[in-house]
């Protein structure tokens, strides 16, 4: 009899889930794109009218549809602020923006590939060696004095931190996998 009561209430909650899941899932995949790029619209309008000189939603509004060139409105606001709009915050915006969308991309790559929906950069080591790459390619001048690329550093550093050794369980003439992903070329393993 117990173990009735608990099917049945096992049952019930997964007829609940798929109640919830359900309504987002209901709606058509271009309705919800269009409402997710609209939304995306909304808050770089909002980020633009952020700053130490507050500018109106309104007046951003305007700015940006002036310089599409299919809009023509009357100039209501200071020169410096269409500067300010144009040349400062929409690139941090747009930038913020793309970067954003990378890490999105990468996290769900992370994911797919390791079939581990809780995979994450931290997990797996990528993000401290990473860290390692940055620190020193922050720290050391090698762009200036040994005039070698500094990307390519990152990425052999990346490799090395992770305890891969680029030549061990390769074909002849191609590196580590993770080595060909971060950009190292194999001739920085041939010395």
């Amino acid at each position: 009899m117990f173990t009735f009561f608990t099917h049945m209430r096992l049952a019930t909650r997964k007829n609940q889930l798929k109640q919830l899941r359900g309504g987002v899932r209901a709606l058509p995949a271009p309705l919800l794109l269009l409402a997710l790029c609209a939304l995306l619209l909304v808050v770089i309008l909002i980020a633009v009218s952020f700053g130490s000189t507050p500018i109106p939603i309104s007046t951003i509004a305007q700015i940006l549809l002036n310089g599409t060139g299919l809009f023509h409105f009357a100039r209501q606001w200071d020169p410096t602020t269409e500067v300010i709009v144009w040349q400062l915050r929409m690139p941090v915006v747009i930038g913020a923006a793309l970067v954003g969308s990378a890490l999105a991309v990468a996290g769900v790559l992370f994911q797919g590939m390791l079939r581990n929906p809780l995979a994450d950069p931290f997990l797996i080591g990528t993000s401290s060696g990473a860290a390692l790459g940055a620190a020193i390619a922050f720290v050391l001048p090698f762009d200036t004095l040994c005039r070698c690329n500094t990307q390519r550093l990152a990425g052999l550093c990346d490799c090395s931190s992770r305890g891969r050794n680029p030549r061990r369980n390769s074909a002849p003439g191609r590196g580590c996998r993770q080595c060909r992903l971060s950009g190292v070329p194999d001739a920085h393993f041939d010395a």
